[in-house]
């Protein structure tokens, strides 16, 4: 885990798929989601979670990708979010916008 500035987060999960990708973002969301009471008051933390699926033989690209699916997950209304870049070997030389593969929104609800 490192933090890129701000309230920003990246996760490196070596040697995942997307599916176990996913299923680690959903225990992380969970987790930054439990109320919080600070000074007496209790806080509600929300977050969107951006997850970027690739061979990792060009991190720029990954890391882009993954920015791009964390500002496509940031909550509007409901709070919560994920999203996915996935992008085979093959398309690691296009941008997000270029690449055949689709990108996806797990949808608001996470379990």
């Amino acid at each position: 885990m490192a933090r890129l500035g701000g309230a920003e987060f990246a996760v490196l999960l070596a040697g995942t798929t997307a599916a176990g990708a996913v299923a680690t973002a959903r225990r992380i969301h969970a987790a930054l989601s439990e109320p919080l009471m600070v000074e007496g008051r209790e806080l509600s933390p929300c977050a969107g979670i951006g997850i970027a699926v690739g061979s990792g033989q060009q991190f720029d690209a990954l890391l882009r990708d993954a920015d791009l699916a964390m500002y496509k997950a940031k909550p509007a209304e409901s709070g919560t979010g994920l999203y996915v870049v996935e992008r085979s070997t093959a398309e690691l030389d296009t941008s997000p916008a270029e690449a055949a593969t689709p990108s996806r929104s797990i949808g608001d609800a996470v379990a």
